[in-house]
């Protein structure tokens, strides 16, 4: 009953959920670019109202790109997988493409929800990168040097300096950056909103 249930929310999250989105976005696209915006087209304005209308399917990429590396990404090597570095190999490989996608097509209206977006995945990069540390410091084999002596895998490829353990604080401080620096645009954003002016409309 148990692979049962996790094979219909399988299918609902991964599969239905950015399926639906598509086929919404596909049949509200041309009320939306020719500006005549209907009430489904209203309804789904949560899809499609923060991106340029050249970008309009934007969102769905978005959604898959976070539905792979928060669930796809665990049915690589399920044996081992935790153990290894392919994970966090695909992991990178996958932000880098998507934060090169970003910067290529800009796709947000705003300029505030770009560099939120650019600030985001630039941090999702730097800490998959500093995984990749974290696990290769954290192996315990070593191979000999010219001196016959055992270096670990740490020193060989990353160096003495940079250990596990400053990879780990690292990983907090971009953390606790992300939060602050979010929090910095929600305040920033929210007393740009309440300063807007506001124009009344008067019959006469």
């Amino acid at each position: 009953s148990i692979l049962v249930l996790f094979w219909a929310l399988f299918t609902i999250w991964i599969v239905l959920t950015p399926l639906s989105f598509l086929v919404l976005l596909v049949y509200i696209h041309p009320s939306v670019q020719s500006k005549s915006i209907t009430s489904l087209a209203d309804s789904c304005r949560f899809l499609w109202q923060d991106y340029d209308p050249s970008m309009i399917y934007w969102d769905v990429i978005d959604t898959w790109r976070k539905i792979f590396l928060t669930g796809l990404i665990m049915l690589i090597d399920t044996q081992e997988g935790s153990n290894k570095m392919l994970r966090l190999v695909i992991a990178g490989i996958v932000s880098v493409l998507f934060f090169g996608i970003l910067l290529a097509f800009r796709p947000y209206k705003r300029k505030d929800d770009y560099n939120l977006a650019f600030l985001s995945n630039f941090f999702l990069v730097c800490c998959f990168s500093l995984g990749m540390i974290l696990k290769l410091c954290g192996e315990t084999d070593g191979s000999d040097n010219d001196n016959g002596g055992s270096i670990s895998f740490c020193s060989r490829f990353i160096g003495d300096y940079f250990n596990s353990y400053r990879a780990s604080l690292m990983v907090v401080l971009l953390t606790f950056s992300m939060l602050i620096l979010t929090t910095a645009f929600l305040i920033i954003l929210g007393i740009k909103k309440v300063k807007e002016p506001i124009v009344y409309m008067v019959s006469t």
